[in-house]
């Protein structure tokens, strides 16, 4: 992995590739929380750009180059930092592969949209996160949420042996769903009235396959909790983007 360009390629067959590091010297649980994220922002950064982000490469890597003035990384050398980055890589990298695989072997079953669309909606929550990131909203800047649902959408098609389906998901619904499935990844860290309020918008549906879609969304956030790892900035950034982009 290239420090340098922060970016790891991906085949639209969905399967990354990781070179091997050395370990890293051991770090406090807050150096690697904030790396992990940092390395989820490099994984995802190819699929940011298919999703309808703009990604300006020169500013992630100097956004990194950064780190090593962030007061959580203060006595450790360039080559430690590196050498936690490749951990995080290895590790954050992991989890995507497998989602990716995971996700791309559903392509021609019939239960197929539902899975591709939380994985490609796990990707535009770390997107997003990046886009509001103190220092890597430099390089990532998001498209409206209509574009980039509507982008997700053609990317499930795509995705799909039925290529071509049209959605019967509205972008009300899909805004609906996206803050639905971040409710449930940040359950632990959002006030209770706000995970209530925004839980209650499983009962805005109309028809029982629209209930159903939002519950899904919700309970792919819960799933999907631990390996995120939002802290309750991320989170308070993050549904305040996607309460915006709501009807309720």
């Amino acid at each position: 992995m290239s420090k340098a360009g922060l970016v790891c390629s991906a085949t639209m067959g969905l399967v990354f590739a990781f070179a091997a590091s050395e370990a890293s010297a051991a770090v406090t649980p807050q150096q690697a929380a904030r790396m992990d994220g940092v390395a989820r922002y490099a994984v995802v950064q190819s699929f940011c750009v298919k999703i309808g982000f703009q990604v300006d490469e020169s500013a992630a890597s100097a956004a990194y180059d950064a780190l090593v003035n962030d007061p959580r990384f203060v006595g450790m050398t360039r080559a430690e930092l590196d050498a936690t980055f490749d951990s995080s890589i290895q590790r954050v990298g992991a989890v995507f592969s497998r989602d990716s695989k995971a996700a791309a072997s559903k392509a021609g079953s019939l239960d197929a949209r539902p899975v591709i669309e939380a994985f490609f909606r796990r990707i535009d929550a770390v997107c997003l996160e990046a886009s509001t990131d103190p220092v890597f909203s430099r390089a990532f800047k998001a498209a409206s949420p209509e574009v980039r649902g509507a982008t997700r959408t053609a990317l499930v098609g795509d995705l799909m042996a039925k290529g071509g389906q049209a959605s019967w998901q509205t972008p009300v619904m899909r805004a609906r769903a996206d803050l639905l499935y971040i409710t449930g990844a940040c359950s632990a860290r959002l006030p209770r009235q706000d995970v209530e309020r925004y839980s209650a918008l499983v009962d805005k549906a109309a028809t029982e396959k629209e209930r159903a879609y939002y519950s899904d969304s919700l309970r792919d956030g819960l799933d999907a909790a631990s390996e995120l790892g939002f802290d309750d900035g991320q989170c308070r950034r993050l549904t305040a983007t996607y309460s915006a982009a709501v009807t309720f």
